[in-house]
């Protein structure tokens, strides 16, 4: 199943270079027999996807950087435990959540999809929240930090903000289960998609003390299973799931020096679930 999502990965790389190569060649065409800014913006987008999906085939074919692997980011497809008809069942699904209600090209406006606030979940998550539950098993997860809350201090007159990656791990270690909301978004003649958001809630005292105000909810194994098969008149079982945090505290460390410059939002160290330790483990 691994290698099959790497493999479709691939190809959609391969597709992705291919139809953006053509519209490259097509806008350049346009251009140059007639200026126009529509031109010029199809040119800068089709570079843009091209360099991305590039990036994307060199990571598949060649290996991506040590640090990078086992992580998670917005857009990327990740491994979902959910339940389906009774049974436990371990989904790919895009870590970018497209709720079913939104049309395709509203989904761009959608504010930080990928993930979901504890305190709307009743509001912009009403649909999912209560119906289609899920969870991921991580290790730890990052975030960019400014430099200047990390220290604690203001910013000085000329001061530029700078940013530095950290790594947050809960101490004693243990493995973090995340609850996630998803949705199967699906039109007539458009391809199906499987997408979540993972929950997220107010910081605690240690990580607003390392500049980041939000954090990923973390629930108790025992929990896990209760948490996947919600009951949509009884919101107050999920919320009190919600609540019933293990005992940790997290510590940070500067993630990568390389990467200090390259902070993206939320991702995420990630468990692989079809492992014995992930979702084998969760249904023992």
């Amino acid at each position: 199943m691994v290698m099959s999502h790497r493999l479709a990965q691939l190809r959609a790389a391969e597709a992705e270079i291919v139809s953006q190569s053509a519209r490259l060649a097509d806008a350049q065409q346009r251009l140059g027999s007639k200026p126009s800014k529509a031109a010029s913006h199809s040119i800068r987008i089709a570079k843009q996807k091209i360099c991305a999906a590039r990036r994307r085939r060199e990571v598949l074919v060649e290996g991506a950087d040590q640090s990078q692997l086992g992580r998670m980011f917005p857009g990327h497809f990740v491994p979902l435990l959910t339940l389906q008809e009774g049974k436990l069942e371990v989904k790919p699904m895009r870590y970018k959540c497209r709720p079913a209600h939104i049309e395709r090209r509203m989904a761009a406006l959608l504010e930080s999809p990928h993930h979901a606030r504890r305190d709307k979940l009743e509001g912009l998550w009403q649909r999912e929240f209560g119906h289609t539950h899920g969870v991921i098993a991580v290790e730890s997860f990052f975030e960019s930090v400014s430099l200047h809350r990390l220290r604690q201090r203001t910013l000085v007159a000329g001061e530029g903000l700078s940013a530095l990656e950290l790594e947050f791990f809960p101490v004693p270690e243990q493995t973090l289960y995340v609850p996630c909301l998803w949705s199967h978004w699906q039109r007539p003649g458009q391809e199906d998609l499987h997408s979540f958001a993972m929950i997220i809630d107010q910081a605690p005292p240690e990580i607003r003390a390392a500049g980041q105000d939000w954090c990923p909810v973390a629930i108790k194994r025992d929990n896990v299973a209760q948490w996947l098969a919600p009951d949509p008149s009884n919101l107050a079982a999920s919320y009190a799931i919600l609540d019933d945090r293990p005992a940790f505290h997290f510590q940070n460390l500067p993630s990568s020096a390389y990467r200090e410059r390259q902070a993206r939002p939320a991702p995420t160290k990630i468990i692989n679930l079809w492992k014995p330790s992930g979702a084998a483990a969760l249904a023992a």
